[in-house]
């Protein structure tokens, strides 16, 4: 009879964090990551931002050809009129996180 009790109230307690996780999502106190976007110690930028638009830039060139240089992505972000050093940081973190070896 206890562990059937038990049974139940945890079930309970599991719907119970389930809600409560989905309140705080929607109020927008959830501001953990997502585990799929962490590889090497590094978190992936949000969607819209300026980091993510230089994440989504490299991801497009990459997908074309060959891994972007950095001078590549230097011409681009004076194109775009982009923080410069922002965009070499932003780079090297990419690279990173895709486990490009260094040279």
């Amino acid at each position: 009879m206890a562990t059937q009790q038990n049974e139940v109230m945890a079930r309970a307690l599991r719907n119970l964090e389930r809600a409560m996780a989905d309140l705080n999502q929607l109020r927008g106190l959830d501001k953990s990551p997502e585990p799929s976007k962490w590889k090497r110690d590094i978190y992936r930028p949000k969607r819209h931002g300026k980091c993510a638009t230089v994440w989504n830039t490299l991801d497009k060139l990459s997908a074309k050809s060959k891994v972007p240089t950095l001078q590549e992505m230097r011409e681009i972000a004076r194109k775009n009129n982009w923080n410069e050093n922002n965009t070499r940081i932003e780079y090297y973190r990419w690279r990173n996180y895709h486990g490009v070896p260094k040279r």
